[in-house]
């Protein structure tokens, strides 16, 4: 671990891979009572559960997807997908990640390599795979319907036309984050974009608290390509070495973050680096933007927007 000042904000920053932390708060969840339909499991289907962001909560970034689930150990999968209104039905992957279903019944679930971003109001499907069978995590029956759902026999790549919603289908979802925290997380500016016109992300693993680990993750950069990632003070717009960039933040603090990107190919490069806010900070912020090497454009990198974390 290494301890920097960062304009002001004082954090221990680390290159991390993502954890399923036990104690995280829950962003969005349904069906949280301690009962469950113990006579129902699974086995040999995809499921996705279609799923809404409450229009009042504002946008929320998905970090850890949970299930209600047990009985056998065996390798499952936990997914976020677009929501296709025409079809009603899972469209493109938005996030996807493996784990082993254990044996105790439990929260169970999964740590995504790249958080994901919803809006306020947004429909998405969740998807789950466990081709060698677990607990259905549902309660038992109540006097309304549940959460609709669809199956797939081909691992999601189509789904049955029956769209299936009853009294027993209530799922217990739990789904972890950054929500409800758009005023302290702020982007501002545009970025610019690299091969393939894919253009670098900021997100943050949680909302910026005092005394949490805050991870901030750089993703759609150039797989295998170098990251910069700059700290500043404040918002601002400063043409960049006469390119079509702009520095989005003034002025530059030290250390600059150096750190390559894990993925290959274009938009599939990601880097997480990870702090403790320090409560000295309360009050105070910060402005964050990556920088990727990246050989595919004329400008030689690819930039995000800008983006404020202010400490309540």
């Amino acid at each position: 671990m290494r301890r920097h000042s960062l304009a002001p904000i004082v954090v221990s920053l680390a290159l991390a891979a993502p954890s399923l932390a036990d104690d995280g708060a829950d962003c969005l969840a349904w069906n949280q009572d301690g009962a469950f339909a113990a006579d129902v499991t699974t086995v040999g289907v995809t499921r996705a559960v279609r799923l809404d962001v409450p229009s009042n909560l504002g946008s929320v970034t998905v970090v850890q997807a949970r299930l209600f689930t047990g009985l056998v150990t065996a390798p499952s999968s936990l997914g976020l997908r677009a929501h296709v209104p025409g079809s009603n039905a899972p469209g493109a992957v938005l996030g996807e990640s493996t784990f082993t279903v254990k044996s105790n019944l439990g929260w169970q679930g999964v740590a995504f390599d790249v958080p994901v971003p919803l809006a306020a109001g947004e429909t998405f499907w969740l998807t789950w795979d466990a081709p060698a069978g677990a607990q259905m995590p549902w309660s038992p029956p109540k006097a309304f319907a549940g959460q609709a759902h669809r199956i797939s026999y081909d691992g999601g790549k189509t789904w049955v036309s029956q769209v299936f919603q009853s009294s027993a289908s209530h799922f217990k979802v739990r789904l972890q984050g950054a929500c409800g925290c758009a005023t302290d997380l702020q982007t501002h500016g545009s970025g610019c974009a690299g091969s393939g016109g894919h253009v670098p992300t900021l997100l943050t693993t949680s909302c910026p608290t005092v005394g949490t680990d805050l991870g901030v993750v750089v993703a759609g950069g150039l797989g295998g390509a170098w990251s910069l990632v700059v700290l500043g003070d404040h918002p601002a717009s400063q043409p960049l070495f006469g390119t079509d960039c702009d520095l989005l933040l003034d002025p530059v603090r030290l250390p600059l973050l150096v750190q390559p990107l894990a993925g290959h190919g274009a938009g599939e490069g990601t880097v997480s680096l990870w702090g403790k806010i320090d409560s000295s900070v309360s009050g105070e912020s910060l402005v964050v933007q990556a920088f990727v090497l990246d050989p595919g454009v004329p400008r030689g990198f690819s930039a995000s927007a800008g983006l404020r974390i202010s400490i309540p």
